[in-house]
Order: structure tokens, then sequence, then C-alpha cells
């Protein structure tokens, strides 16, 4: 049975998809008594001075067993393809994204024991409610992304999609450089700043250029579904698209953001492992071991040369060393987020959220949309040239305290189970691919709120592609389609 046959949807009397019986989205996550146990756990193992090294390695080993013995209760509750549900996206996000550096040995933190205590509980109760928001009933997807969730692309149309999609990320570049390729062969071998194509925080109208970027996530989603479609990786259209999901990757690397690549490749991974899930196989596991080890490998080298750019590395002929992989301090940035609010900076209330919606409207639009979230860490230590990112929990906790994260986590676990609903119910490849873009957002949503924000934007580029060709394919079939025209049009 091949991907595309393996994804049909399944269709009701009435014509209404119906719910995979292993993808099914009822029932209470575990994690509402889980969590709690492992937080409790985890801070009886805080050692009274946290500041030597590899000391809270035990604790954060307790608290990770919570969270991902979450994922797995409920893959063997409910079958293992739960594994691929936004909520256990998100409670894997949890342990990856916000204190990875406690399960090192070699880690010492400079918090003192109150605060580490502080900064446990925070985890735990956040990911407490994000477990209790799972358990919530959600409302139905919009019709309109339903609509999108259930096309069923011809393999032209995927190609056509996918070749757009490159051509306007790379109009960003090339229209910055005034359309000269060397001088985009030069932006792509400076440093992060260094390029024709890097913007001021504040923005303009080259907002509207840097915009076109986010159409490269949609590359290495589509060379997936085109290769799912034809069956095989060596077709003429495949190795076009894997050409130019490299060069869309290669640009999104030398801007030195690491969630880029972490997005974009996730989604195409998650998109082709899901479609796969019933047919895995050995060789399956071990491509995908490789390819994630390669993604880390890849953030740190692009860690390593993203101040001064991989022409200067190259011109001075230093070797970049990668002797270890190197993760955000984000248990540090919560902790003394923690420790100053509210005894150094008051909560800062709706100002942080307002600030992240009104992110997407242009500020040529509105000369006075806020400029910042209320809160700078970085400004608060007394640090200068950086910005701290203090996770979606700490930016809960600045906003309304202990109840900020409480809402927080229930809405993030709502939201997650909402998002589900795109694989409880089989709308074939197409779905499987939105559903990944979306997955993805809400693992980058644990880092920052406005990731979540700035990570659906590809889902906005695929919709704008999706009106212009859909509606072409439409066009050229010569007026409304008849039952015979819209079985050839839908066919791979």
């Amino acid at each position: 049975m091949n991907p595309a046959q393996m994804s049909a949807p399944a269709v009701g009397r009435r014509g209404a998809y119906r719910s995979t019986v292993s993808l099914r989205s009822g029932g209470s996550n575990p994690g509402w008594w889980a969590i709690p146990i492992a937080t409790a756990a985890a801070l009886a193992l805080v050692p009274f001075d946290p500041t030597l090294q590899g000391s809270l390695m035990p604790a954060a080993w307790a608290l990770a067993v919570g969270f991902l013995g979450t994922i797995a209760m409920d893959m063997a509750a409910r079958g293992w393809e739960r594994l691929f549900r936004a909520e256990n996206v998100i409670m894997a996000g949890c342990v990856i994204v916000i204190f990875p550096e406690l399960l090192q040995p070699f880690y010492k933190s400079t918090l003192a024991h109150e605060n580490v205590v502080q900064t446990i509980f925070a985890i735990g109760l956040f990911g407490t409610c994000v477990a209790i928001g799972c358990s919530l009933a959600p409302p139905k997807i919009p019709r309109t992304m339903i609509d999108l969730a259930k096309r069923q692309y011809s393999v032209d149309i995927l190609f056509r999609i996918m070749m757009t999609s490159w051509l306007l990320t790379m109009l960003n570049y090339f229209w910055a450089s005034n359309f000269s390729l060397s001088t985009v062969i030069a932006g792509l071998m400076s440093s992060r700043f260094g390029t024709p194509w890097a913007r001021g925080s504040m923005g303009g109208w080259e907002a509207f250029r840097d915009f076109l970027s986010n159409f490269g996530h949609l590359v290495p989603v589509f060379t997936v579904l085109i290769a799912l479609r034809e069956r095989r990786w060596g077709s003429s259209k495949v190795l076009a698209g894997l050409l130019c999901s490299s060069i869309s990757i290669l640009f999104m690397a030398q801007s030195g953001g690491r969630r880029g690549l972490v997005a974009v490749l996730g989604a195409a991974l998650l998109t082709w492992v899901f479609l796969n899930r019933r047919r895995l196989r050995p060789e399956h596991v071990v491509f995908t071991a490789i390819l994630i080890g390669m993604t880390a490998v890849g953030m740190e080298f692009v860690l390593q040369i993203r101040s001064e750019g991989i022409g200067q590395v190259l011109d001075t002929k230093e070797e970049v060393e990668v002797e270890g992989l190197h993760v955000d301090n984000n248990f540090y940035a919560l902790g003394e987020t923690l420790r100053n609010v509210p005894s150094a900076v008051d909560f800062v209330g709706y100002r942080f959220f307002e600030y992240v919606l009104v992110r997407p409207i242009p500020r040529v639009f509105w000369p006075g949309k806020p400029t910042s979230s209320g809160f700078d860490l970085a400004a608060v230590l007394g640090l200068r040239g950086l910005s701290i990112s203090i996770s979606a929990i700490g930016e809960f906790y600045v906003s309304y305290g202990w109840f900020g994260i409480i809402g927080g986590g229930i809405f993030f676990g709502w939201l997650a189970r909402w998002w589900s609903q795109l694989i409880s119910y089989d709308f074939g490849v197409t779905g499987a691919a939105l559903y990944g873009l979306g997955a993805m957002a809400l693992f980058l949503g644990v880092r920052s709120i406005l990731e979540l924000v700035l990570m659906s934007y590809p889902v906005i580029c695929w919709y704008g592609v999706d009106r212009l060709l859909w509606r072409w394919a439409r066009t050229k079939s010569k007026g409304p389609l008849s039952a015979a025209n819209r079985f050839q049009l839908q066919q791979p």
C-alpha cells in the first residue's frame, strides 16, 4: 500500500469525515496527575546547594519522566500513533525547550535553592495545566481550514505550489539585492546582520518584502508531498524540490535563526513519518534518527558561524569546531524572571499579549504600534546588546503571575487538541502536511508565544498560494467542474 492510499480519508454515510480509532481524541490526558507526581519528586531531589556541577540532573530527569511518561501512557492507552498529536508534541517541547541544560551532567546552576524550587514548580504547574487543557472539548476547526486540509492536489499542482513558494521566497533576497546575483551570493556569505535583506527591529515597507521569506517553509513540505504522490524520490519533480529546499534552508541558516530550521525540517519530517506510520521499517527509523542528528549538528554549526558569516570563516581558514550541542539556558532565564517579578519589576498585564497579537499588522499602517512587550530580562539584569528568551511560561508569568501560568497552560493544551483534529479525521496527505506546520508552530510556541504567531505565517502563505493556483486550475477546467472533471483534477 502506498502512502497516498494509506492516508485516504474515511467517509461516513453522509460524506462527513470520521475519526480514525488510533488517533481518536476523546478522554482525559494522564498528565493531569502524572506531572504533579513527577514535579513533587523533582522538588524532593533538589539539593541544598544547586550550584554544584550536575547536582540538578536527578531532579531534572524526574521532571522529564513526568512529561515523557505522559506521552508513553497516552500511547499505551490509545495506540502508538498518539505520539503524533500536538498535545504530546508540546509535552516533548517542554523538556527539549525549557530545561534541557539541567539534563546534562556538567551543568552548573547560578540560581539559589529557593529559586530553583520555584522554577521547577512553575514548569510542573504549566505542564499540568496543558494536560487539563488537552482534556477539554475543542470547537470545530473552521470550514475554510477543513477545505484546505481536504484538498487532493495533483502532482502538477503540488509542483506549481512548491515552485511558486520557492520563487516568492527567493524574490525577497533578490529584491533586497537589486536583483544582482553577485550581491545575493555575497550576502549569503556575510553575517546575519550584514546582508542586504536584513531589516531593523521597527520595520517599514520592507516588512512586506521580508514576509516573502515565510514561503520558504512550504518548499520542503511540498517536496515530501510530491515524493509521496509519485511514490519515489528519484523523479525530476522531487529532485527539483530537493534542490529548491536546500537553497531555502541555506538562506534560513545564514539568517542565524535556528528556530526556522527546526520548523521547516520538523514539519517535513513529521509529515513524512505520519503518512508512513503504518508501514514503518527499521531503515525508516534509522533515517529519521540520522536526519534529527544532522539537524542538531547543523543548528550548532549555524550558532558557531552566524556572527561572522561563512565567508569570513573561509577567508581566515578557521576551523569550526563542534565540541558539543549548545542549548539555550531557558531554565536560568525563567528562574531569573520569577526572581525579579514582581520584586524588582511589576507585572505587565495585557501589554505582552497586545504586543504579540498586533505583530502581524504592518507598522506603516500603524506607526504607534507597541514596540516592546513591557518586560526585558536582559535590561533587568543589566545586560546590553542581546535579548533573552524567557519561554512561554515566563511570558505568561510576567503578564499575570501564577494565574497567567495556569491560564496559559490550559490555553496551550486546548489549542493543541483543537489543532489535532486535523489528524483525528484522516484528511489525507494535504491535511497531514497542514497539521505538521501547525504542530511545529506549537512546539516553538513553548519557547515564546511570539514564535507561535510568527510560525503561523507559512500556513497563511499556503492559503494564499492555494487560492491562486487552485482557482486557476478550476478556471482552466472551463467553468464549473463536472463530476468527471473534478475527479480528474484531484487525482495524483
